[in-house]
């Protein structure tokens, strides 16, 4: 049970980070890397996100 639940936490971590990447570079296109560093990629969520995912 205890390697099914890590299974899909790893897994999940990875495609959450996958889609918040893209978001970001779109963000970044948009609206420069400034915006893109200090609402995404430097944020708490994403650094959670990146935690999770090198846990599990």
């Amino acid at each position: 049970m205890f390697e099914k639940i890590c299974k899909y936490l790893s897994f999940g971590s990875i495609a959450v980070l996958a889609l918040y990447m893209a978001a970001m570079t779109v963000l970044e296109k948009y609206s420069g890397t400034e915006a893109a560093m200090l609402r995404g990629y430097h944020s708490v969520p994403f650094i959670v996100l990146w935690a999770v995912a090198a846990v599990s």
